[in-house]
């Protein structure tokens, strides 16, 4: 188990896509793996969520986008002697390889999911407040009942059709996470703010607690200042706080007074 307990703050709208439909994916495959008519019901529930996201914009590109751009940031590594150059060039080759998947993917990511009568009816049921129950949507039902392993073939199925967005996505949020060093910060009074260099532009905040010694806190974090606070004893507390640069054209550059 992790020692670190992660609090994460998007600070553009590109990242915050990709973090909820990473959220998303992970629900899914949860739920997919269980055998409970209730799990393939979650399951179904989130695949229809990722398609509404998908559906607001070209997350294709964007994240094709931004692993061309970390590929570039990484390739400019490749002669500097204190670089582990086996595991860059594992990192290049998974982000080219990804890349050519995703990339001739276009007419393909979420094709069978869009296409599907069955996600068609169930998408507009779940817009009515309890409007999937077995009377409104019978097809569900008889869904429902079929075997666990024919439920999860489909799911699989269904996952495998949009599996090059989700590997894509998780090597993505996995380098903008690993490409900052953390360093230690205190919360005098559990309050932190910093102002960052302007003309700089930051995708992501972490803030990282040690899981051997938390206790009950509210955390907030935002771009507008906000408060941590302390809810047994109001001392300070002491952060790992990791700032992550992202492209130079980020929407969100510029200052931003940033509180943990």
């Amino acid at each position: 188990m992790s020692r670190w307990h992660a609090y994460e703050f998007p600070l553009n709208e590109r990242v915050r896509t990709f973090m909820r439909l990473e959220h998303l994916f992970a629900r899914v495959h949860r739920h997919a793996e269980g055998g409970d008519p209730w799990d393939s019901r979650a399951a179904l529930t989130g695949l229809l969520e990722i398609l509404a996201i998908l559906g607001r914009g070209d997350v294709r590109s964007d994240v094709l986008r931004e692993m061309e751009r970390q590929s570039q940031t990484l390739g400019r590594l490749r002669n500097r002697s204190n670089v582990d150059s086996a595991r860059l060039g594992n990192i290049l080759e998974s982000l080219d390889k990804l890349r050519g998947h995703l990339d001739a993917s276009e007419a393909q990511v979420g094709r069978s999911l869009k296409s599907s009568e069955f996600l068609a009816a169930l998408r507009q049921r779940s817009a009515i407040p309890g409007g999937t129950c077995g009377f409104d949507l019978p097809s569900l039902q008889n869904w429902l009942a079929q075997p666990a392993e024919k439920r999860r073939m489909q799911l699989d199925r269904w996952l495998e059709d949009l599996g090059a967005l989700d590997r894509s996505l998780r090597l993505v949020l996995m380098l903008l996470r690993e490409s900052a060093a953390p360093t230690s910060e205190v919360a005098q009074s559990g309050l932190f703010q910093r102002t960052l260099e302007s003309g700089s532009s930051f995708p992501l905040v972490r803030v990282l607690l040690d899981d051997e010694d938390r206790r009950p806190l509210l955390m907030q974090l935002g771009d507008q200042p906000e408060h941590l606070v302390d809810d047994e004893r109001g001392e300070t507390e002491r952060r790992l706080v990791e700032q992550q640069k992202a492209r130079p054209r980020d929407e969100r550059a510029g200052d931003r007074q940033l509180l943990r």
